[in-house]
């Protein structure tokens, strides 16, 4: 269907009709909503098999990863929240010009630690429905 949609001319329109005719059928939708379900789970075992045998593994380049990504947003989200501060203070204090820093976008820092810790929620909102 996508590739009839986004081709010119009177395919795209068959296309388009198509689609809404299916979206506007209820028990079409709960057909698809069940099968992209499906798939999206066997893609979630999938990932966790491929999880568990770099988890196990001993060496460092594949079980190493995700320690290393996670110590590395913990280091940036303790300095930008805890230690910067203080060492600005400090500074302040004895007088001592403190220089700009660098700036980390937080928001994909964020995303990753999340994604890390599993705290995106997503499959818990998926699985109410």
């Amino acid at each position: 269907v996508l590739n009839k949609i986004i081709s010119p001319g009177k395919e795209r329109e068959a296309a388009r009709k198509f689609a809404a005719d299916l979206l506007a059928d209820p028990s079409q939708v709960k057909d698809l909503q069940h099968a992209l379900d499906q798939t999206l789970r066997q893609i979630d075992e999938g990932q966790i098999a491929i999880n568990r045998v770099e988890a196990a593994s001993d060496h460092l380049w594949k079980s190493g990863w995700r320690p290393a990504a996670g110590w590395i947003c913990i280091i940036a989200l303790g300095w930008h929240y805890l230690f910067e501060p203080l060492l600005a203070t400090l500074l302040i204090i004895l007088g001592v010009a403190m220089p700009e820093l660098p700036r980390v976008d937080f928001n994909d820092l964020w995303t990753l630690l999340f994604a890390l810790l599993g705290l995106s929620g997503l499959r818990s909102i998926d699985k109410r429905r």
